[in-house]
């Protein structure tokens, strides 16, 4: 069996990392508080942004997944950065400056979509590229008038959408801006798992994030993107998941693999404080037990003996690792709650 530990250890409170997440980036808070920058200022912009949001909204087909929940999915994400500010230690201008970030980060999702429907190649990592020129446009900046502090949030939304978190390597022009997108990228995966029950029941909406996530593929493969009983194609489990290596979603021929990117997102938690949070909304323990379910019927029920054995290879393997994944964390039942 493959190592199923993932890059953190569960903890269960600031103090035994010797401060909070601000305490513990005092270069970060000094240049916040320095910066010039006001919360009215950053506020303004939040509004300026969400006008962009809308005007991209309006450009996407009506059935499209990504018109309207992405302006919502920002909301709640800078709600979540207000309801987590004390773990996080975020004093009101350090606050209203990762809330602006959550609030924009999305928004280049909106522009890939038109893209994809147009037939244009989009990679999931460009979203965040995407993103920054029509935050730029709506705010009236280019690259050049920006302050040092508009120059870092805009890198950390241009970054947050790497597969992997970045490194400081490939960060080393901007070094600081690392903290952000650490926050930045936890924050997404706790609203991202807050909707696991909808991904895996609301068939409606499985059909939606297929025909996003793969509108040419399913022009020459009609089953791309569907349930298919088994994760396929069978590499994202036995060779990236198992090795707590994060999934390329294009790649995801299968819904169930598709799902199992998204619990994928467990080994990839940043800060210490937030993997507790991610396991207590109960969303990887239904995205789990979705997998289960899915692979139990594959096993019993597809046609081909071929496929049948691989789902029953596939769940075997799943649960052992659920079983030693930082204990068993992923199968306590308050992360059901």
């Amino acid at each position: 069996m493959p190592d199923s530990s993932p890059k953190l250890t569960i903890v269960k409170s600031s103090s035994e990392l010797g401060g909070n997440f601000m305490e513990r980036n005092p270069a970060l808070r000094e240049f916040i508080a320095s910066s010039g920058i006001t919360a009215e200022e950053i506020e303004r912009a939040i509004g300026k942004v969400r006008r962009a949001y809308r005007t991209l909204n309006d450009q996407l087909r009506d059935d499209h997944t990504w018109k309207h929940s992405k302006l919502a999915h920002a909301g709640d994400c800078a709600d979540d950065v207000e309801l987590y500010a004390p773990i996080f230690g975020f004093q009101n201008l350090e606050c209203a400056v990762f809330k602006f970030m959550m609030f924009s980060h999305d928004i280049g999702r909106l522009e890939q979509g038109l893209r994809r429907d147009r037939g244009e190649t989009s990679l999931d990592e460009d979203h965040g590229k995407l993103g920054v020129e029509h935050i730029l446009t709506a705010l009236e900046m280019t690259s050049y008038s920006m302050t040092p502090i508009w120059s870092l949030m805009l890198r950390a939304v241009e970054c947050h959408s790497f597969r992997d978190t970045p490194t400081l390597e490939q960060l080393k022009d901007q070094p600081m801006a690392l903290p952000l997108i650490q926050v930045m990228r936890d924050t997404d995966k706790i609203a991202g798992f807050k909707s696991a029950k909808s991904y895996v029941t609301d068939k409606a909406r499985q059909a939606r994030e297929r025909r996003a996530n793969w509108p040419q593929l399913i022009e020459a493969d009609p089953v791309q993107g569907n349930e298919m009983g088994f994760i396929d194609p069978p590499f994202l489990l036995w060779r990236l998941f198992l090795n707590c290596k994060s999934l390329p979603r294009p790649q995801c021929r299968a819904y169930e693999g598709y799902m199992l990117q998204l619990l994928s997102w467990c080994n990839d938690v940043n800060i210490p404080e937030m993997l507790q949070i991610i396991i207590d909304t109960g969303g990887p323990k239904t995205v789990y037990d979705y997998l289960v379910e899915r692979l139990t019927i594959g096993a019993a029920k597809l046609e081909i003996a071929a496929h049948r054995n691989e789902a029953q290879n596939q769940l075997e393997a799943l649960q052992e690792y659920a079983q030693t994944w930082l204990g068993g964390a992923l199968l306590l039942p308050s992360a059901a709650k």
